[in-house]
């Protein structure tokens, strides 16, 4: 009689996040590339709505080269996130919370078909402005003449 490993798998994964409740979090999954990924017309990404339980690497597991300290993994479920989902470089998770930006670094299938791990790396996206000039500003930071040549330091005598 085979073992039941994909129902059993199943039941241990649903019983770890009541568990670890306080670590997981609810996200949105923002699927940029992909298979249908075209650099030209950059279509607008696919967002899935996912409960990831995120624990930190111990630290035998941290190389410095592929994860680096602070790195997270992420664990997704298939049944919120699918198996045939194609990740690629430009995948990011927001916590919904916190607004909280993981960038996916690197993702994989366990060997039962049944949860994601992902590699999380922290992520301040970078607000650059507009590039167009601050034409309200007002400051005055006087003139380019060359200074006085002689200064009053109002010396006491």
């Amino acid at each position: 009689m085979p073992f039941p490993l994909q129902s059993t798998t199943a039941a241990t994964l649903k019983l770890a996040f009541d568990l670890a409740a306080d670590l997981v979090i609810s996200a949105a999954y923002n699927r940029i590339s992909g298979p249908s990924y075209d650099a030209l017309t950059k279509p607008p990404p696919v967002i899935t709505s996912v409960s990831a339980l995120i624990v930190r690497y111990s630290s035998g597991d941290i190389d410095g080269a592929s994860i680096q300290p602070g790195d997270e993994k992420g664990l997704i479920r298939v049944a919120e996130l699918s198996a045939d989902l194609v990740t690629g470089p430009e995948d990011y998770l927001v916590e919904l919370f916190s607004g909280l930006q993981r960038s996916v670094v690197a993702a994989r299938l366990d060997s039962t078909r049944q949860i994601w791990i992902l590699q999380l790396r922290r992520h301040t996206p970078e607000d650059r402005g507009s590039i167009v000039g601050d034409v309200t500003s007002q400051e005055d930071y006087g003139t380019l003449n060359s200074p006085p040549t002689t200064e009053d330091w109002q010396i006491i005598n």
